[in-house]
């Protein structure tokens, strides 16, 4: 291979790497926005319930329910009312299981680029020329 290709071949490596580091550092920081600690955070620091008005503990029932129903294919059911108050009509669960087909892959491409970006490493230290750059 000529000297120029070989330049290309080590920038071209060099952009996609940059490029899979970067997302995958993206959808690491996008995890702890998934839990149940940050969902509980967020309904008390937003005074949800004072906009739910459906008191504190079944406000926080509601967010948990929907933030297992985009993290989670097998959750169930999101109710069509609580406490008589109507919750989740037709076009908010359609809403949310588009959400939930987003999380999830994303979720999944996350770990796989995780994994890419491991494998990567380990064979670049494993080379002459990987440990030289």
């Amino acid at each position: 291979m000529s000297e120029p290709a070989r330049r290309g071949a080590r920038y071209l490596e060099a952009a996609v790497a940059a490029m899979v580091i970067a997302v995958t550092v993206i959808g690491l920081t996008v995890l702890p926005l998934l839990t149940p600690q940050y969902v509980r955070w967020r309904v008390a620091a937003g005074d949800s319930a004072e906009l739910t008005g459906l008191g504190e503990a079944r406000t926080l029932e509601a967010a948990e329910a929907v933030r297992r129903f985009v993290v989670d294919e097998h959750a169930p059911a999101l109710p069509a009312e609580i406490d008589g108050v109507a919750a989740f009509d037709d076009a908010a669960v359609s809403h949310l299981v588009d959400v939930r087909e987003v999380v999830v892959g994303a979720r999944w491409l996350t770990l796989a680029l995780a994994i890419a970006c491991a494998a990567w490493v380990i064979i670049r230290m494993r080379t002459e020329h990987g440990r030289a750059l």
